[in-house]
């Protein structure tokens, strides 16, 4: 059974593989090789202790399955394990992100994907999102700017 609660700074490391992982599995063929490179999981190691919006984290049996990171009505950032994919833990994630959402007065909630993550648009999907729009998009390689096409989706959070 999936276990959802409010990050601690004790789960910056364990964060830190799941969004490795889980980043690569979801932009690895998506975004240029230059933005892949410098991505090693030092870089998600540095960056999971600083994460300043409200993050929650999923775990099954005591052991750190995934992540929902928001701010606002904005899902900034969802993140499951390989081996926590296919058992509801995504799911578990996006309910308790869009609860607290929802009782801070927010209608709507937004995310975004990178155009092509299939995966991600089947699990959008499946969980009441839609589509809003395209937008192009930049994000900044060592090589230098670097686009991609952003898919908007947007949820009706209800009463």
């Amino acid at each position: 059974m999936t276990h959802v609660r409010p990050m601690v700074p004790e789960d910056a490391t364990a964060l830190a593989a799941v969004w490795h992982e889980a980043w690569h599995d979801g932009h690895g063929a998506l975004l240029p090789p230059a933005l892949i490179a410098i991505r090693g999981l030092d870089a998600f190691e540095a960056a999971a202790p600083r994460l300043t919006h409200p993050v929650l984290v999923a775990e099954l049996g005591g052991t750190v399955a995934g992540f929902v990171g928001y701010e606002g009505a904005m899902i900034e950032k969802l993140f499951v394990a390989r081996t926590a994919r296919g058992r509801g833990v995504a799911s578990a994630l996006m309910a308790a992100a869009e609860a607290e959402m929802r009782a801070a007065g927010h209608k709507t909630a937004v995310l975004d994907y990178v155009a092509g993550n299939l995966r991600a648009a089947r699990f959008y999907a499946r969980e009441g999102w839609r589509i809003a729009r395209q937008e192009d998009d930049e994000i900044d390689t060592p090589e230098g700017p670097a686009g991609f096409v952003a898919v908007i989706c947007e949820k009706d959070l209800g009463a």
